[in-house]
């Protein structure tokens, strides 16, 4: 059996020898916007992963930790040139279709993982910000370990998501969302009798 891959072909067990293979640090298939070599980035983790086709822009400020997905058409832009930082903790997820956006910091803390199609971002520059929602400067976004963020949810500038949280498909998260708390809609709120633990 032989499986098509951005056209090219590739037996399974082509495939099977790559994913086992003990020196692999990222799969790499024929397309126009293959991912950085790994030494581009300021580090990339043991076992970490970034699938084409992805945009990465200002990969030498970008932290890749240890056995990350970061899988096709994602989209990871980092204002170098101006001092930004984004950081992927240990075990982290980025799911298809993800885009992160960081003029200042972003940082997903170890075991983030996401939904398809969700949207980080530490500025509204450059992007259309909510109704009523005064564009602010750009502000560090924190995801603490553990987190959770559902289908085409956005995190805005200046917000953290508690360790452990629930944060439902297409929320608009604006505010702080407590550790271990479920939230959802637009803007996003917590779930009756899920509005998880105070930060400590």
């Amino acid at each position: 059996m032989r499986l098509r891959l951005d056209g090219r072909l590739q037996s399974c067990r082509e495939l099977v020898r790559t994913w086992r293979s003990p020196k692999r640090t990222a799969l790499r298939v024929a397309s126009d916007r293959l991912a950085p070599p790994p030494r581009a980035f300021a580090r990339f983790g043991d076992g970490a992963w970034v699938v084409p086709p992805v945009r990465i822009e200002g990969a030498g400020a970008i932290e890749v930790g240890d056995s990350v997905i970061v899988l096709e058409d994602s989209g990871l832009l980092v204002d170098a040139a101006n001092g930004a930082r984004l950081v992927l903790g240990d075990r982290c997820r980025l799911a298809k279709g993800v885009e992160i956006i960081c003029r200042r910091q972003v940082t997903l803390g170890p075991g983030v993982s996401t939904s398809d199609y969700v949207t980080i971002t530490d500025s509204w520059a450059g992007l259309t910000a909510p109704p009523g929602v005064e564009p602010p400067t750009a502000a560090p976004v924190l995801v603490e370990a553990g987190a959770y963020l559902g289908w085409g949810c956005v995190v805005g500038p200046g917000v953290t998501v508690g360790a452990g949280a629930f944060v439902g498909e297409g929320a608009v998260v604006l505010d702080d969302v407590s550790p271990g708390s479920i939230v959802y809609g637009n803007p996003a709120h917590a779930a009756p009798g899920y509005a998880g633990r105070p930060s400590s």
